[in-house]
């Protein structure tokens, strides 16, 4: 009865309410095994199968004039792919509950894991730069739980890519 309460009253409430049952795994690589880790403590599979030999990145609006001026990035460095995989497996859950979040302009950056070009993605990551930062997990077509940190998460792509993606609106952008 409690946890009825809990859901409905979620800002209010001190027990924890669990998205997925903790999972008795811990660690490991977020290719080709599962990572977990939240901020509850609760554990959250996060799965990117083996074998990404090329990354496509790109940046989508979804509001008019507002769209981003970002072209499709490639990464076809194995070592930069892992990497990102790994930023990915290091995400917390995503936790329920109302929050207030920053403006969202309506940009999203999409990872597609792929084995060669042309081939379906292994796993596709959506990834919210703005607002709350949700990140989109889908592995193969399977959706996983959600996940937290997009906001983050584009800074250290940036800092492993050596790139600066542009997921600002247009009329938001500094002119420095």
């Amino acid at each position: 009865m409690a946890r009825i309460a809990c859901m409905l009253t979620a800002l209010m409430c001190a027990v924890p309410i669990a998205l997925h049952p903790p999972s008795a795994a811990a660690g490991g690589s977020a290719r080709g095994a599962s990572a977990h880790g939240s901020a509850s403590g609760e554990g959250t599979s996060k799965t990117i199968p083996p074998g990404a030999r090329i990354l496509r990145i790109s940046v989508h609006g979804s509001l008019e004039g507002e769209q981003p001026t970002q072209r499709p990035l490639l990464v076809t460095s194995v070592r930069k792919i892992d990497e990102i995989v790994a930023l990915l497996g290091a995400l917390p859950a995503a936790q329920p509950g109302i929050r207030s979040c920053p403006a969202d302009f309506g940009i999203e950056v999409r990872l597609a894991f792929r084995t060669a070009h042309g081939t379906t993605p292994l796993a596709l990551a959506e990834v919210d730069p703005q607002g709350c930062g949700g990140v989109r997990l889908t592995s193969g077509d399977k959706p996983q739980p959600g996940l937290e940190g997009g906001r983050s998460l584009i800074r250290q792509i940036d800092r492993v890519l050596g790139v600066k993606l542009k997921v600002s609106p247009v009329s938001h952008r500094s002119s420095r």
